[in-house]
């Protein structure tokens, strides 16, 4: 890893290493590996899954972007009706994961914020979480203030929760839509549509996704590009990720514990397609 890269920890992302492989990196993981209990095992596997999830979905819609037009060419056309068929098992899949991973990490994180999590002080959903850090002064109260810098978690939060947004409520009030990505895909009768388009002169294919409404009475933002705001949602994720890290104080490098996952299909760009760059 080069010198500036080093010099970034502990944000999170993905960079170079000396052999020039992509890797995911994840410091958070560090203090959570340490701890070696269930609540942080178990969203490590969860943002593990995730991150493989992401890089098969990134791995078929390169294949696609590197399709001709689907009339030139009769087997490229199997192939990429196929990749385009496998394509919403994972979007969906994605997301389930993503808001998955969100009450995980707020449970994780209890024994790193908190003092005393055995009289429900600790709140073990994302939501609570969040609400709590949005008042400065009920924070202060609340953590560990020997280990945490309350102001510091409260910003990041702040800052970086829009991807949980996305997922659960997105509020427009002159239109009435009121379900996020995730729960309109779980909770409403919605239709997941892949698209895509091209231009010349290199014909090169960009996917898209879309959530279509089959029931009357609901509205719905039918706009949002499902693949796009993935994109975003990790990046998002990576800035909370980061600020909760600075928040209690981590210090040190990059290791080996905050690896991610590499690539097990396709190319190592894939698993890392989603994620921002540090």
């Amino acid at each position: 890893m080069k010198d500036e890269v080093r010099t970034r920890f502990p944000a999170h992302g993905w960079a170079l290493n000396p052999n020039g492989l992509n890797l995911l990196r994840f410091p958070i993981c560090g203090p959570l590996w340490v701890r070696f209990d269930p609540e942080s095992l178990v969203f490590v596997q969860t943002l593990r899954r995730l991150v493989q999830t992401l890089g098969e979905l990134h791995r078929i819609t390169r294949v696609c972007s590197d399709m001709p037009n689907l009339g030139s060419d009769p087997d490229r056309r199997s192939v990429l009706l196929k990749e385009l068929g496998n394509a919403p098992l994972f979007i969906d899949l994605a997301y389930v994961y993503l808001r998955r991973l969100a009450d995980r990490l707020a449970r994780a994180l209890r024994p790193l914020l908190f003092p005393d999590i055995k009289f429900g002080s600790a709140p073990m959903k994302f939501s609570a979480l969040r609400e709590l850090l949005s008042n400065v002064e009920t924070a202060n109260r609340r953590l560990d203030s020997g280990k945490v810098d309350a102001a510091m978690l409260c910003s990041a939060f702040f800052a970086h929760s829009n991807w949980y947004t996305v997922l659960t409520a997105n509020p427009d009030e002159e239109k009435g839509i009121d379900k996020g990505i995730r729960d309109a895909m779980e909770h409403w009768s919605v239709a997941l549509q892949i698209g895509q388009s091209g231009c010349e002169p290199d014909f090169k294919m960009q996917t898209s996704a879309h959530l279509v409404m089959r029931s009357q009475g609901r509205l719905l933002n039918q706009n949002q590009d499902l693949i796009v705001e993935l994109r975003n949602g990790c990046a998002d994720l990576c800035g909370l990720l980061t600020g909760i890290c600075q928040s209690i104080r981590l210090t040190g490098n990059y290791d080996r514990m905050d690896y991610g996952p590499t690539a097990t299909t396709g190319l190592d760009e894939d698993i890392v397609g989603f994620w921002p760059a540090i």
